[in-house]
């Protein structure tokens, strides 16, 4: 168990610096070309769309792999719920796009709210939901933190090329969104790649009832979470406007 930990460790500390990488790079060579409104009608998409994931969180995940217990009987109920879940949410994001841009005086950030709220289903900000196999949340239950890290590490990497690529093309936003869903895309056919669990739908309301039993504590903390780092950017947002909180998420994400 000790060595497993080292390895696990050792392979967390390998993903967070490859994703950070890539997300300088990408942020440095997209921040040259495009401008920081482009930015900030991206950000407010990403935080309509933060704020659905929050406010909906079941906890499903945290729930699975603290289980001591055998969850494969969990499993089908969960996935169920997180995709019909996804559903729901992305339906939600697409007929409120509209009132979303005229809270923050953007009506052009309309269809970038719509579009990328087709990530949803994809597997979301987090990365697992949607139709994502659940089975690769056994990555962290059994520590194959070195499967982790090709499971995000790859997806990372297809956002950065398609970003980039497309932004030396199209010279507009929708290169920030095209990478955006590349990423969760290639997330999603790689967690079928690296598990070998095949989920089915399966509604089974009384498991799904036991698993939110510890996961409406981590839909607690998850909102608290949420106010305390987003908070503030729906306040420059609505405030300040688009550009500005453009020039706020990019400072904050490059101090980071």
């Amino acid at each position: 168990l000790y060595q497993r930990t080292i390895r696990s460790g050792a392979w967390a500390f390998a993903l967070r610096i490859t994703e950070q990488v890539f997300s300088i790079a990408r942020l440095i060579i997209l921040a040259r070309i495009l401008a920081p409104n482009d930015f900030g009608l991206v950000g407010i998409a990403l935080l309509a769309m933060a704020t659905l994931e929050t406010f909906s969180q079941t906890g499903f995940q945290q729930a699975l792999i603290q289980k001591k217990e055998n969850i494969k009987d969990y499993l089908d109920a969960a996935w169920t719920v997180m995709v019909l879940r996804s559903l729901i949410l992305c339906a939600i994001l697409f007929f409120a796009a509209p009132y979303v841009a005229i809270f923050f005086k953007a009506p052009q950030a309309t269809t970038i709210i719509q579009v990328i709220g087709i990530s949803l289903l994809l597997g979301g900000v987090g990365g697992l939901g949607g139709f994502v196999n659940i089975g690769v949340l056994y990555f962290q239950k059994e520590l194959e933190f070195n499967k982790q890290f090709i499971y995000r590490a790859s997806g990372t990497l297809a956002d950065f090329v398609v970003a980039v690529a497309a932004v030396l093309i199209l010279r507009s936003v929708w290169a920030l969104v095209f990478g955006l869903l590349a990423g969760n895309l290639v997330r999603l056919l790689v967690s079928y790649l690296v598990h070998p669990y095949r989920p089915h739908f399966k509604l089974d309301l009384a498991k799904a009832k036991e698993l939110f039993g510890f996961g409406k504590w981590i839909l607690g903390s998850s909102i608290l979470v949420f106010l305390i780092t987003q908070g503030d950017d729906i306040f420059v947002g609505k405030l300040l406007g688009v550009t500005l909180l453009g020039f706020y998420q990019m400072a904050y994400r490059i101090s980071n």
